[in-house]
């Protein structure tokens, strides 16, 4: 599926002004550098493609909004989104051939897998185009900048608020895909390092599965059968609850996982989840264009890294959040929570 921005060419003199407002704000420049910066502009009407994630990922929606928001702030470039209709390796090269094709100035390309990526960053990197990366590394690929979500932080925070999580609940028990990835490493650790801390919750028995295969499913199945009374299952991976049909729990219990994607939240609304901790998915395509935009101008060396936060997400704070999800996506409320529940929050909250 693809979604184009109408190309809006303007005036030399409007486009740089306009130029000069958008990245004013985004770097603080000082003025005497307006006119080396503004010649550095690329022709009016270039194109700059986001590759998100596979076509259903509950993430892209959001994704694409955010980058959208940016991008209606910068009328003279065209921008364009994109995303392969199956995680495989030659679904992504499919859509990267297409897009070198039409000879973008700048690419934001999404890793989910930095094995199935390669092959299509390094020909994005090859051909001269900007490149920004999404999502997680790829070994040995330095784009001009990249975009992360502090997803091990958030299992940090996960795990240090998990007797809360747990509601008087005294076990539970753990899936996740330590040893698997760098990242999934990471967020294993991290969340250890504070759920191990708790003198209260006992952690009954944890299983390792791949990360994003349907394993994970299998695993929350076979350890509630191995231990039909504990309350809570925490699972490092949002795999098995959004699966169709998604993994179900018996009455009285209750998961945490690493997510908080709208697909998710009538599980919270529901008390079957106990919480979800991720990021507003928005910010992260919103960055990506700050950065495409960046890497025309050079406005700072290649190498750069932003960081996308975690929020831990309960029934309590969860209205506040999906406000502050769709604003960051720079979408109306109703298009990921019809008004079919809770009251929400009449105003935006402050930081929005």
């Amino acid at each position: 599926m693809r979604i184009s921005a109408p190309s809006r060419v303007v005036p030399t003199a409007a486009r740089a002004v306009s130029y000069l407002i958008v990245i004013t704000a985004v770097t603080s420049c000082r003025p005497a550098e307006d006119s080396e910066r503004a010649a550095k502009l690329p022709p009016d009407g270039s194109l700059v493609v986001l590759i998100g994630p596979q076509e259903n990922d509950p993430r892209w929606a959001a994704i694409r909004g955010g980058a959208q928001r940016h991008a209606k702030a910068i009328p003279y470039l065209t921008f364009d989104y994109v995303a392969p209709v199956q995680s495989t390796t030659q679904a992504l090269q499919d859509v990267v051939s297409d897009v070198i094709s039409r000879k973008p100035v700048a690419v934001c390309l999404y890793v989910a897998d930095p094995v199935r990526a390669r092959p299509a960053a390094e020909r994005l990197f090859a051909s001269g185009i900007s490149l920004v990366t999404m999502g997680v590394d790829i070994p040995g690929l330095t784009p001009y900048g990249r975009v992360y979500v502090k997803y091990a932080e958030g299992a940090e925070l996960l795990g240090k608020n998990l007797e809360r999580i747990a509601a008087g609940g005294r076990s539970y028990v753990l899936v996740h895909a330590n040893d698997r990835s760098d990242l999934a490493t990471r967020c294993y650790e991290r969340f250890m390092l504070t759920a191990r801390r708790s003198a209260v919750l006992t952690l009954l028995e944890d299983r390792t599965v791949l990360e994003g295969q349907d394993g994970a499913a299998a695993a929350v199945r076979e350890l509630l059968e191995r231990f039909p009374r504990t309350g809570l299952v925490v699972t490092l991976t949002p795999t098995p609850w959004l699966e169709t049909p998604p993994t179900t729990l018996p009455a009285q219990r209750r998961f945490a996982t690493l997510g908080a994607v709208p697909a998710l939240w009538p599980r919270l609304r529901a008390r079957e989840a106990a919480a979800l901790v991720g990021p507003l998915d928005g910010d992260i395509g919103y960055t990506a264009i700050e950065l495409a935009l960046l890497s025309l101008t050079g406005e700072e060396p290649a190498g750069i890294v932003r960081f996308v936060p975690c929020h831990l997400v309960t029934a309590e704070n969860l209205e506040e959040f999906v406000w502050r999800y769709a604003t960051a996506a720079g979408t109306d409320l109703r298009v990921f929570d019809p008004p079919t529940s809770a009251s929400r929050p009449t105003s935006v909250p402050d930081g929005q």
